[in-house]
């Protein structure tokens, strides 16, 4: 059973023919300078925030302050609980690590803090 996409108080883009965008996102982990993750699709907060706290917190308490392992994990992650977050299971495209400079034309950048917190901003 499909996880229900999440409503927003945020508008979706539409591009020039007017059809719906992606909604990209970048998420950085605390400790790692030189990449960050990228989320193609549904980078609202609406339909990230719960995913990556549950995440973030249960990595942290598990396995304390480990960035490399976390940022490798949080990829697992994205597979392994797909289905339960409603995240993109796409086998070829929607995911991918990029350096930590590039712009990904993300509209909401989060952080994976080291205590287990998120953050995240709009761009």
């Amino acid at each position: 059973m499909k996880a229900k996409k999440a409503t927003s108080k945020y508008q979706s883009k539409k591009s020039k023919s007017n059809k719906i965008m992606a909604t990209r996102c970048t998420i950085k982990v605390e400790g790692i300078d030189s990449v960050k993750v990228y989320k193609h699709w549904d980078g609202y907060p609406e339909a990230t925030i719960e995913w990556l706290s549950e995440f973030n917190q249960d990595f942290t308490d598990k396995r304390g302050d480990d960035a490399e392992y976390k940022i490798a994990q949080l990829l697992r992650s994205s597979v392994r609980d797909a289905e339960k977050y409603g995240l993109d299971d796409s086998k070829h495209t929607g995911w991918g690590i990029l350096p930590m400079d590039n712009d990904a034309g993300e509209d909401f950048e989060y952080v994976l803090h080291k205590d287990g917190n998120v953050s995240f901003k709009s761009i």
